[in-house]
């Protein structure tokens, strides 16, 4: 579970990118890589880096067993599922959405797709749908936009957004037991807040999204223009029945008139 400001790091690794230690990409736009690929990088690594191995090709005086150690407490970190997200986290990463203006003096998907792209790594589910194109059918597109306004992110507080906040997350881990208990419930408040802004983020990009996206745009004038044919055509049903019921309250005055007529020539032949 998330206890401090990051994952439990060893004094060896202070200033060292875990991912780029051995050898992987991550942080930015970067795909968060898969545990196999980071156990494959750390085999890979610790093999050419091993003490046993470098004693072979190098005199003992100049066989040190820094890398090694500093490849095993990288891994150790990166293993594990829970302070891997925690320290990815802390990464640099670009959280802008963009503007009306930059949309509409570029292509959309040229704009949108990228950012999508590299918000996608925070999604605990994988793979995430992709924005498509001009041609993307409706109910793919809408598929992609449910999935985004549904985002669940495993991404934790940056540090980025506490300095801006004056906020810090308390590592607990060598708390004493009551005090622990007190500075957790100041954690777990601190990352409440972020996911509330990590979400709003999020449903701000999705919200420009879906108002500048071709697609949904041309959709929307189709559903409008349908919607004006049938505000026409019930106009013209409501025009065409007041007229009928004109005719027929007209009709019946004539009857009406034509009855008193009858009547009234009938009463004028009886008195004569």
């Amino acid at each position: 579970s998330r206890q401090g400001t990051s994952a439990p790091l060893s004094p060896l690794l202070e200033g060292v990118e875990l991912f780029t230690l051995l050898g992987l990409r991550a942080g930015g736009s970067a795909p968060s890589p898969s545990d196999d690929e980071i156990r494959k990088a750390y085999r890979r690594h610790a093999l050419e880096h091993h003490p046993d191995r470098i004693q072979k090709d190098r005199a003992p005086s100049q066989v040190s067993p820094l890398a090694f150690r500093m490849l095993h407490e990288a891994y150790k970190c990166l293993s594990n599922r829970a302070w891997r997200e925690m320290y990815e986290s802390t990464l640099p990463f670009d959280d802008t959405v963009p503007s009306e203006g930059l949309v509409k003096s570029s292509c959309f998907f040229t704009v949108f797709r990228p950012v999508f792209e590299r918000n996608s790594k925070w999604s605990r589910l994988q793979p995430v749908p992709g924005l498509g194109d001009a041609d993307t059918p409706l109910d793919r597109v809408n598929d992609f936009y449910n999935f985004w306004l549904n985002f669940d992110s495993w991404r934790d507080c940056s540090p980025k957004w506490l300095e801006q906040h004056n906020l810090e997350l308390h590592d607990v881990t060598q708390m004493h037991r009551l005090l622990r208990r007190s500075y957790q419930k100041e954690n777990v408040k601190t990352r409440q807040r972020y996911e509330v802004h990590e979400r709003l983020r999020v449903l701000r990009l999705v919200d420009m999204a879906k108002k500048l996206d071709p697609r949904l745009a041309k959709h929307r004038r189709m559903v409008d223009a349908e919607a004006e044919q049938a505000r026409r055509a019930r106009r013209r049903r409501e025009r065409a029945q007041a007229r009928r019921r004109e005719r027929e309250i007209a009709e019946q005055e004539l009857r009406e008139r034509i009855r008193e007529d009858v009547y009234r020539q009938l009463r004028e032949g009886i008195r004569r």
